[in-house]
């Protein structure tokens, strides 16, 4: 990274705003070697207790900042919420965290994505009202601001909220997940949109398989 060190500043500028870099842009700060831009930016975030990490999300690779410190929480049954704030971060009331805690397990119980429209359940709407938050204003501002962070996503449609890429990088060991199987692609635990290959029968996540066929079994 000799020389380059511009590049290097550019880049861990946008890490640090984002949490999160498509594989592809990272090529683009890169130029010649993504492996020296990946080692340069691990050496000045290691000793503070972070990492670059290569993860696959909906089909697609991110280098992402993960937290490296114990951020186990071991109580989220209990309402555990000031560790959770920890991680998602202060900007969140302990409302806010609260309603983005019963979101996640609600679509771990349910298996579906959380509607967007009011007349769909399980949908938004009824888990803010149910954690104290009946203002449709305020309702809307704090999914946008979940989205924007990527804690929560659009899935298939414009109207399915489902986990977004920072909720796998930073919280997805936090919650009860073990009884859901993991995508044979990206390897994250399948929380929704799970599809089955037609030859293998092996588990995926809809957004990860491109066909009716896995990849290794086309290639087979």
């Amino acid at each position: 990274m000799e020389g380059s060190g511009w590049k290097l500043q550019l880049f861990m500028q946008r890490l640090l705003s984002d949490k999160f870099v498509l594989e592809d842009d990272v090529h683009k700060f890169a130029a010649s070697s993504t492996s020296k831009l990946v080692n340069a930016v691990n050496s000045k975030i290691n000793d503070i207790g972070f990492a670059l990490t290569k993860i696959c999300f909906e089909g697609k690779y991110y280098y992402t900042l993960k937290n490296l410190m114990d951020r186990s929480l071991n109580n989220m049954e209990n309402d555990n919420t000031s560790n959770f704030a920890k991680v998602i971060g202060c900007q969140f009331t302990t409302i806010h965290i609260q309603i983005f805690s019963d979101c996640i397990k609600t679509m771990i119980s349910e298996g579906l994505p959380i509607s967007s429209e009011k007349t769909i359940e399980p949908s938004w709407t009824s888990v803010c009202v149910r954690n104290g938050l009946s203002d449709i204003s305020q309702q809307i501002t704090l999914l946008d601001k979940l989205i924007k962070n990527a804690w929560l996503s659009f899935g298939c449609s414009n109207t399915d909220i489902i986990p977004g890429i920072r909720f796998y990088v930073d919280l997805s060991e936090s919650f009860p997940m073990d009884m859901l199987p993991n995508c044979g692609y990206c390897q994250s635990p399948i929380v929704i949109y799970k599809y089955n290959c037609s030859k293998c029968s092996k588990s995926f996540h809809k957004l990860c398989i491109k066909s009716e066929i896995c990849v290794i079994c086309t290639k087979s």
